[in-house]
């Protein structure tokens, strides 16, 4: 007897070929793709290469405003001057010359008038130094005008010890100055406020750039008891 071939058939799913067989996760809509971008901004916080952020800048500033800021009377306590512990400092500046030097020095990053006040109070044995001092100094203008304010003595002995401690030569005015007044122990603290001065008749006196008294005209003399002719 013959074998009989036994065939079995399938029925076999045809392929869609626009059907792409695998696992993949489901399509975003367009309010997903949006707050994936966001997140991605908010997450990105760090600077371009080369640029800094703004805290860092920040930090940098205040590095060279602290760097840049002048010493205090404390950083200078290691320069010593002759006369310092009573007061009695000779005194080669005119009094604009200190008014300059303040006005430079305050506008100094760091500084304050109420702040280096505080600093001159502690170079000063017989007086505390005021804002307000600084301020009425400042406004005087004349080379011995506030010579009695104990601003100008205090500031003087700041900035020669700070002259002193950085290495700074005289300058060609400080030489005439001590010139002219060291045989009177320096640059009178008198101030001109309140000076009373007599001279001959034709003339006036006059205050020069070291602070020197100067007489200008031409005296005129006659005979005592005798009038001058009236002009006509």
């Amino acid at each position: 007897m013959p074998e009989l071939a036994i065939t079995s058939t399938f029925a076999l799913a045809e392929k869609d070929p626009n059907t792409v067989q695998g696992h993949f996760s489901k399509p975003q809509d367009d309010g997903q793709k949006q707050k994936a971008s966001k997140k991605g901004e908010k997450g990105n916080t760090k600077p371009p290469a080369g640029k800094k952020s703004s805290s860092s800048k920040n930090e940098d500033a205040k590095k060279t405003a602290s760097n840049d800021k002048p010493p205090s009377a404390a950083d200078l306590g290691d320069v010593q001057l002759e006369g310092e512990s009573d007061d009695s400092v000779p005194i080669y500046d005119t009094c604009d010359d200190i008014r300059k030097k303040l006005n430079e020095h305050i506008a100094k990053p760091g500084v304050t008038q109420a702040g280096f006040a505080r600093d001159l109070s502690e170079l000063i044995q017989s007086q505390k130094i005021q804002a307000d001092g600084i301020r009425r100094f400042l406004k005087l203008k004349g080379p011995r005008a506030g010579g009695h304010n104990p601003v100008f003595y205090a500031a003087y002995v700041y900035f020669e010890k700070l002259r002193l401690k950085n290495g700074k030569k005289k300058s060609a005015k400080r030489e005439k100055l001590e010139e002219a007044w060291e045989e009177k122990g320096g640059f009178p603290r008198e101030g001109s406020h309140n000076m009373h001065l007599i001279c001959p008749a034709g003339t006036h006196p006059t205050i020069d750039y070291l602070g020197k008294l100067q007489r200008k005209g031409t005296p005129t003399y006659g005979p005592i008891g005798t009038k001058r002719p009236r002009k006509p």
